[in-house]
Parts: C-alpha cells; sequence; structure tokens
C-alpha cells in the first residue's frame, strides 16, 4: 500500500465538518478547509479520488491532518465507545499492576487538542473511567520532544497511524478510531504506569535510543529495530552492543518501558540491576552479582549456565563468543567484546 498522499478529504461545511462524498461538485460544495478558512473545491471527477482543492489558492500543509483530528473526535463522540488494546505496562516489575485487556470501553468525554501541562494531545477521551490521550499520525509519527512529554506526563497514549491509509473514506475511519486494529495501524505509544510505582522505578531507569538496521539473513532483507547500547550487551553487532526492541527488550526484566513502531528510545534499568521492589534495597554492588545473566555467569566461569559443560572460543561475522563445547547438543552462546577478554574464566 502506498504512504498517505494527504489529499484533504474533510471540509467544514455550515460549521459542520463533513466528507467529500457527502457534498456537491465544485465550489457549489460551499466547504472551507478546517485548517486556514480558506473556500475549498470538490473535485469528484471519475479519474482521480474524490478530494477537496483550495480555491485559487496554495494548498494547506495541515488541512487534512486538522480534518482527521476533528473527524476523530466526531466519530469517538457519536460512537460513544472505543476499542483498545491490551495494554501491560509492568513487563514483569510491576506485578501485573496498571494492566488492562483489549476490548470495548465506553468513552465519557472527549477534547481536541486541548493543552494539558506541558503537552497538547491530539485528541484526549475518558474511556472507562480513565483518561487516554490519543495521536493521530498522518505523515510524521509522534517525535522525540513530543514523545518525552507524554511518557512523562503518564497518561496512557494511543497511536493511531494513518500514514499507509490513501484517501481514507469516511466510514473506514470510523472502523479505523473505533474498532480492533492490527497494531501497525492502533498501538500503544506510552502505558500509563501507576504513578507510585514510575515514581519509584524511574530514577533507576537510562534511556536507550531506538536504531533502525537492515540485515541481510541469506533468504532476504530482515528490517529489525534495536536498543543501542544494551547494559545486558543482549546482541553484539559490530563490535557495539544492542537489544533487539522486539525479542530482547520485550522479554526483559529491567524494562521500563518501551514504545511502539514511531517511538524513539526505551527506558531501560538494566544498568543499575533493577526488575522488583526487592532490588532497591540491596546494595548496587550486590545487585550487580545477584542478578547476573547468563551470558555474564558464562564469561565468568566458562561453564555453560544451560548444561554444565565448558565453554569454548569461538568466532562468526558478527564477532567473538563462547560457544557450548556440547554443541549441536547445546546451543548456548555468548557473545563478548574486548573489554571482557579479561573477564574471561575470572571465578572458575
Amino acid at each position: 500500500m502506498s504512504s498517505f498522499d494527504n489529499s484533504l478529504t474533510y471540509a467544514i461545511k455550515n460549521g459542520v465538518l463533513v466528507h467529500v462524498d457527502d457534498v456537491e461538485s465544485g465550489l457549489a460544495c460551499n466547504c472551507f478547509c478546517p485548517a486556514c478558512g480558506k473556500s475549498l473545491v470538490a473535485k469528484k471527477g471519475d479519474i482521480n479520488s474524490h478530494h477537496f482543492a483550495h480555491h485559487n489558492a496554495d494548498e494547506c500543509a495541515y488541512g487534512q491532518e486538522t480534518a482527521l483530528h476533528l473527524a476523530a473526535k466526531d466519530i469517538l463522540s457519536d460512537a460513544g465507545e472505543i476499542w483498545l488494546p491490551a495494554r501491560y505496562p509492568h513487563n514483569g516489575v510491576f506485578d501485573g499492576e496498571g494492566a488492562h485487556k483489549e476490548g470495548v470501553y465506553n468513552i465519557s468525554s472527549v477534547a481536541i487538542e486541548k493543552k494539558e501541562g506541558f503537552v497538547v494531545p491530539d485528541v484526549i477521551v475518558v474511556a472507562g473511567g480513565e483518561k487516554i490521550y490519543i495521536e493521530i499520525t498522518v505523515t510524521h509519527g509522534i517525535d522525540a520532544v513530543k514523545y518525552r512529554k507524554l511518557r512523562d506526563a503518564n497518561i496512557s497514549t494511543l497511536e493511531i497511524d494513518l500514514r499507509e491509509q490513501d484517501n481514507i473514506s469516511a466510514e473506514k475511519l470510523r472502523e479505523i478510531v473505533i474498532g480492533s486494529c492490527l497494531p501497525e495501524i492502533k498501538s500503544w505509544a506510552h502505558e500509563a504506569v501507576p504513578q507510585k510505582l514510575w515514581d519509584t522505578f524511574f530514577p533507576f531507569a537510562k534511556e536507550y535510543p531506538i536504531v533502525y538496521r537492515e540485515e541481510d539473513e541469506g533468504f532476504g532483507i530482515i528490517h529489525t529495530d534495536f536498543a543501542m547500547g544494551c547494559p545486558l550487551r543482549s546482541t553484539i553487532i559490530s563490535g557495539a552492543a544492542y537489544a533487539e526492541t522486539g525479542e530482547d527488550c520485550y522479554f526483559c526484566p529491567y524494562l521500563l518501558h518501551k514504545g511502539t513502531y514511531t517511538s524513539l528510545m526505551i527506558l531501560c534499568m538494566g544498568e543499575e540491576r533493577v526488575k522488583t521492589l526487592d532490588d532497591i534495597s540491596i546494595p548496587r554492588a550486590e545487585r550487580l552479582i545477584k542478578n547476573q545473566t547468563w551470558r555474564e555467569k558464562a564469561i565468568k566461569t566458562m561453564v555453560c549456565p544451560k548444561c554444565g559443560k565448558p565453554m569454548v572460543k569461538r568466532s562468526d561475522m558478527r564477532g567473538m563468543f563462547l560457544g557450548c563445547s556440547e554443541h549441536p547438543d547445546c546451543r548456548f552462546k555468548a557473545y563478548y567484546l574486548p573489554d571482557e577478554e579479561q573477564l574471561l574464566g575470572n571465578e572458575k
């Protein structure tokens, strides 16, 4: 499917938002741009998709984006309910607190582009008794500055990504806004954590930027998101530590928060080795020993933590690693960096 072409399909007529399919053609539509307020022409030919164009004026860069925000507000107000994906803001850290099942939630209020503190969400709803921010992505995802503001506000933020929806119809937009969707379209940009726990764990967390990599796996190019500088060194690529966000980070007990599709960083407590409330009361030096990873144990003992057999030094195109001497019966391996060479076997 092609990328979003930003054609204006909604307009204001008599103070009401209307779709291009529901008005007369040409200037007779008597419609105006939701963003700049200038007069529009409804173009409804047989070749191109129906859309509005500015009459005797340059096209407005924000017309469709503003229109979709207004349309979403109208849809949510009219429907009185919204389907929300499941939320698990704990990932093992919060023992299930703050988790919500996927499902349909009743809406009691809707507001559009209302400033709250330092952030202006596209839409604010109260669904199931909880305030939720909704970000509607039309051309660009949530940038790093806004993402941090949303995260710091600690309000669950739902992102509805319309970048792959060309000339979206009113019916399709309604289906996406209130119905169930694939995570590529509707997903959580931030999952709110119970404030008391957030305040407790946040000082132990560190931001790690997410980078996008393309790798040739031999059967085609694979596109993967990686967190740079993983403190657990989950993955070693070209002599640097990374973590694959979809596998390593998602199942990591030290993850405090992982954004989705357009988020640019994760929050991880791995450097401090804090994954439970009990860990906070343990001195840092003791935590580092108590919460050693299998990789770290293998490096320090040269013993496979999976089967107990000796580890041997090996290398491949990704770098140096310790492999189990029982390979292929045991496939455990632990990549290591040059600065860890002196640690090999120092706890035998």
